[in-house]
Protein backbone atom coordinates (compact mmCIF):
# COMPACT_ATOMS: atom_id res chain seq x y z
CA UNK A 1 0.00 0.00 0.00
CA UNK A 2 1.16 3.36 -1.18
CA UNK A 3 1.15 6.29 1.39
CA UNK A 4 -0.69 9.45 0.49
CA UNK A 5 1.23 12.32 -0.21
CA UNK A 6 1.31 14.61 2.93
CA UNK A 7 1.87 11.81 4.91
CA UNK A 8 4.45 10.05 7.18
CA UNK A 9 4.27 6.94 8.90
CA UNK A 10 6.71 6.68 12.02
CA UNK A 11 7.32 2.62 13.65
CA UNK A 12 8.30 1.76 17.31
CA UNK A 13 8.63 -1.34 19.51
CA UNK A 14 8.07 -1.10 22.77
CA UNK A 15 8.66 -3.76 25.02
CA UNK A 16 5.12 -5.56 27.34
CA UNK A 17 5.96 -3.97 30.41
CA UNK A 18 4.40 -1.36 32.39
CA UNK A 19 7.49 0.82 32.39
CA UNK A 20 7.32 1.11 28.07
CA UNK A 21 4.10 3.02 29.06
CA UNK A 22 5.08 6.54 29.83
CA UNK A 23 7.77 6.39 27.16
CA UNK A 24 5.26 5.11 24.17
CA UNK A 25 2.80 7.83 24.86
CA UNK A 26 5.00 10.29 25.16
CA UNK A 27 6.64 9.17 21.69
CA UNK A 28 2.78 9.45 20.08
CA UNK A 29 2.43 12.84 21.56
CA UNK A 30 5.49 14.21 20.43
CA UNK A 31 4.40 13.25 17.09
CA UNK A 32 1.20 14.85 17.29
CA UNK A 33 2.59 17.78 18.45
CA UNK A 34 5.32 17.82 15.80
CA UNK A 35 2.60 17.31 13.19
CA UNK A 36 0.31 19.98 14.25
CA UNK A 37 -2.42 18.52 15.78
CA UNK A 38 -4.62 20.31 18.63
CA UNK A 39 -4.31 19.86 22.40
CA UNK A 40 -7.52 18.75 22.07
CA UNK A 41 -7.10 15.86 20.03
CA UNK A 42 -4.04 15.01 21.21
CA UNK A 43 -5.51 14.65 24.63
CA UNK A 44 -8.22 12.05 23.12
CA UNK A 45 -5.39 10.18 21.53
CA UNK A 46 -3.62 9.90 24.39
CA UNK A 47 -6.07 8.54 26.79
CA UNK A 48 -7.34 5.80 24.12
CA UNK A 49 -3.89 4.71 23.72
CA UNK A 50 -2.98 4.44 27.17
CA UNK A 51 -6.30 2.07 27.47
CA UNK A 52 -5.12 0.28 24.51
CA UNK A 53 -1.17 -0.29 25.30
CA UNK A 54 -2.43 -0.71 29.11
CA UNK A 55 -4.71 -3.90 27.88
CA UNK A 56 -2.24 -5.39 26.00
CA UNK A 57 0.41 -4.95 28.57
CA UNK A 58 -2.04 -6.88 31.29
CA UNK A 59 -4.28 -9.16 29.06
CA UNK A 60 -1.51 -9.89 26.27
CA UNK A 61 0.27 -13.20 27.68
CA UNK A 62 2.66 -14.54 25.87
CA UNK A 63 4.04 -12.19 23.83
CA UNK A 64 6.83 -9.82 24.96
CA UNK A 65 6.65 -6.37 22.39
CA UNK A 66 4.29 -3.84 21.65
CA UNK A 67 4.30 -3.16 17.76
CA UNK A 68 3.04 0.65 17.22
CA UNK A 69 2.31 2.41 13.91
CA UNK A 70 1.15 6.35 14.10
CA UNK A 71 0.27 7.29 9.68
CA UNK A 72 0.12 11.19 10.07
CA UNK A 73 -0.64 13.91 7.14
CA UNK A 74 -2.27 17.41 8.52
CA UNK A 75 -5.98 16.36 8.64
CA UNK A 76 -5.85 12.95 10.94
CA UNK A 77 -3.87 9.92 12.46
CA UNK A 78 -4.14 6.51 12.20
CA UNK A 79 -2.48 4.81 15.23
CA UNK A 80 -2.08 1.38 15.19
CA UNK A 81 -1.25 -1.38 18.01
CA UNK A 82 -0.46 -4.96 16.94
CA UNK A 83 0.52 -7.66 19.40
CA UNK A 84 0.61 -11.51 19.36
CA UNK A 85 -1.12 -12.20 22.66
CA UNK A 86 -4.68 -14.26 23.01
CA UNK A 87 -7.46 -12.68 20.35
CA UNK A 88 -9.73 -10.31 21.77
CA UNK A 89 -12.98 -11.02 21.56
CA UNK A 90 -14.26 -7.78 20.78
CA UNK A 91 -18.20 -8.58 19.99
CA UNK A 92 -18.12 -10.08 23.78
CA UNK A 93 -17.26 -6.92 25.00
CA UNK A 94 -19.20 -4.54 22.93
CA UNK A 95 -21.30 -2.60 24.70
CA UNK A 96 -24.08 0.36 23.86
CA UNK A 97 -24.00 3.12 26.99
CA UNK A 98 -26.87 3.26 29.43
CA UNK A 99 -26.78 6.60 30.68
CA UNK A 100 -29.59 5.38 33.53
CA UNK A 101 -26.72 3.09 34.71
CA UNK A 102 -23.75 4.30 36.95
CA UNK A 103 -20.42 3.20 36.75
CA UNK A 104 -20.89 0.47 39.80
CA UNK A 105 -23.29 -0.59 37.81
CA UNK A 106 -21.84 -1.59 34.99
CA UNK A 107 -20.62 -4.86 33.87
CA UNK A 108 -16.82 -4.87 34.31
CA UNK A 109 -15.02 -5.65 31.31
CA UNK A 110 -15.22 -3.74 27.97
CA UNK A 111 -15.69 -0.15 29.54
CA UNK A 112 -12.17 0.99 27.72
CA UNK A 113 -14.17 0.52 23.86
CA UNK A 114 -16.57 2.94 25.44
CA UNK A 115 -14.04 5.07 26.09
CA UNK A 116 -12.17 5.06 23.47
CA UNK A 117 -15.39 4.98 20.76
CA UNK A 118 -16.12 8.19 22.22
CA UNK A 119 -12.68 9.66 22.16
CA UNK A 120 -11.83 8.57 18.80
CA UNK A 121 -13.24 8.79 15.37
CA UNK A 122 -13.05 5.26 14.28
CA UNK A 123 -11.94 2.33 16.07
CA UNK A 124 -11.02 -1.08 14.21
CA UNK A 125 -9.73 -4.45 15.76
CA UNK A 126 -8.85 -7.66 13.18
CA UNK A 127 -6.63 -10.35 14.12
CA UNK A 128 -4.28 -11.64 11.17
CA UNK A 129 -1.70 -14.21 11.55
CA UNK A 130 -2.15 -14.78 15.19
CA UNK A 131 -1.62 -11.46 15.87
CA UNK A 132 -3.99 -8.68 16.79
CA UNK A 133 -4.46 -5.38 15.62
CA UNK A 134 -6.15 -2.23 16.77
CA UNK A 135 -6.26 0.94 14.77
CA UNK A 136 -7.68 4.13 16.01
CA UNK A 137 -8.27 7.03 13.78
CA UNK A 138 -8.74 10.85 15.13
CA UNK A 139 -9.21 13.65 12.71
CA UNK A 140 -7.08 16.88 13.55
CA UNK A 141 -9.98 18.93 15.10
CA UNK A 142 -10.37 21.00 18.02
Amino acid sequence: MRPNPGTTTYQKTFQRDKSALMPLLSWIKQILTQAGFTKKAIYHVEIAAEEVATNIMFHGKNCSVIEVLITVSIEKMVLTFQDEGPAFDSERHRKTLDPSLSIDQMEVGGLGILLMQKLVDDLSYTRDKGRNILSLTKKNSA
